[in-house]
């Protein structure tokens, strides 16, 4: 013990080790944290654009075009989550996409321009799943 007392430079260099070794793992989890997030934003831009700009276009169609590319995104950005994320993110996907028993299969039919009599509930139901998809959206870094 006295050693260690009269000659802390060892003790003091493993723990300067470990302490260097856990930022150098933080900022590794934290980028690839960021280059999922861009992916994963990446693979809704196109459908969110069209629904808030492409207004001929009936939202179901967009969707429906893009369900698979989005349930793959969903599925790769789960890695990067915490179980308790996790839990939260797939509740918001299943929340968008409409089916509850089975998060792989889908019913989008809930936004489908047909449903609705007049342009301004159209207008209206247009908005819905923007804003579920932007929820979804939240749980990646901007």
């Amino acid at each position: 013990m006295q050693y260690i007392a009269d000659n802390p430079g060892p003790i003091v260099a493993a723990f300067a080790a470990l302490l260097a070794a856990g930022i150098a793992l933080y900022i590794h989890r934290h980028n690839k944290f960021g280059a999922a997030s861009a992916a994963f934003r990446a693979a809704f831009a196109d459908a969110l654009h069209r629904l808030e700009y492409d207004l001929a276009a009936d939202p179901y169609n967009i969707l429906e075009h893009s369900f698979a590319s989005h349930s793959a995104a969903v599925k790769e950005f789960t890695k990067f989550l915490s179980n308790r994320q996790c839990k939260r993110f797939l509740d918001a996907w299943e929340t968008y996409h409409c089916n509850e028993q089975d998060h792989t299969m889908h019913n989008l039919a809930q936004y489908s321009r047909a449903r609705w009599n007049n342009p301004e509930d159209q207008f209206v139901a247009r908005k819905k799943p923007v804003k579920r998809l932007e929820r979804l959206l939240s749980f990646a870094k901007p």
